[in-house]
């Protein structure tokens, strides 16, 4: 896998916000899915102590494993930073996602790489039915090609 292609797959995996819940009249329930993403741009700068920083953008579509959520096949957009070392290994790095269904209603969520053991993602908040949702969980790669990726995700979520 290529360098460039490995820290795509790590922002998907840290990028994997998408969430799906499994009702809206709980107030806290389990979520999971797959969310398929394709890369718009993945540009590097090589520091010179030989360590990259890769900006990445890229866009996707959440499947929930429920098809009754109201997440799911929600459309996001998502955009971070991530760390190499002087090898090519990717050793730190976050950033956020916009998240919107049909409707208009909107939440966003940050992701944060753990390159020792899933990386994990977090909803900060939300508009319309998405207002004061709050949790998260982690993610991991399923596949990984040049130009996109898909991932799985887990976690708990909590609605008004």
């Amino acid at each position: 896998m290529s360098k460039s292609r490995t820290a795509s797959a790590a922002f998907a995996a840290g990028a994997i916000c998408a969430l799906t819940a499994a009702t809206t009249h709980a107030a806290e329930f389990k979520v999971s899915g797959t969310v398929v993403h394709v890369i718009i741009s993945n540009e590097s700068q090589q520091l010179a102590d030989g360590r990259t920083i890769l900006h990445v953008h890229d866009k996707s579509i959440v499947a929930a494993n429920d098809p009754k959520s109201p997440l799911h096949l929600t459309s996001r957009e998502c955009s971070g930073t991530l760390i190499k070392d002087t090898k090519g290994n990717i050793v730190d790095g976050g950033g956020y996602c916009d998240n919107f269904d049909q409707s208009g209603d909107a939440y966003w969520n940050t992701w944060n790489v753990a390159p020792e053991g899933g990386n994990k993602w977090s909803v900060y908040h939300g508009t319309g039915k998405f207002e004061g949702m709050s949790g998260g969980g982690t993610s991991k790669f399923i596949v990984n090609f040049p130009d996109r990726y898909a991932i799985t995700y887990e976690g708990t979520l909590t609605m008004k």
